[in-house]
């Protein structure tokens, strides 16, 4: 629901101004208006992390509702139609 946190090893979804945190080797967050999403890549062998980065749900840059991951370079990007965490 909206101003919740949901913290997950796969996918985290959150209402508006709500928090997303998610760690593993595909990590995909999506949230509401105002949400924050933190995403983090950890290596599949070690459990390393290899990148991490945060944004805010602006509706703009980061739209609403909307799953987003990490690319190789650590950017947040959005998740590709059909991807799996």
């Amino acid at each position: 629901g909206d101003r919740g946190t949901a913290t997950s090893r796969g996918r985290a979804s959150v209402g508006e101004n709500g928090i997303a945190s998610v760690r593993c080797s595909n990590p995909m967050a999506k949230g509401g208006i105002g949400a924050v999403l933190v995403l983090a890549r950890e290596s599949e062998e070690t459990y390393d992390l290899i990148c991490w980065n945060s944004a805010v749900v602006d509706g703009k840059t980061i739209k609403a509702d909307t799953w987003y991951t990490l690319d190789d370079n650590g950017n947040i990007v959005e998740a590709e139609e059909g991807a799996q965490a």
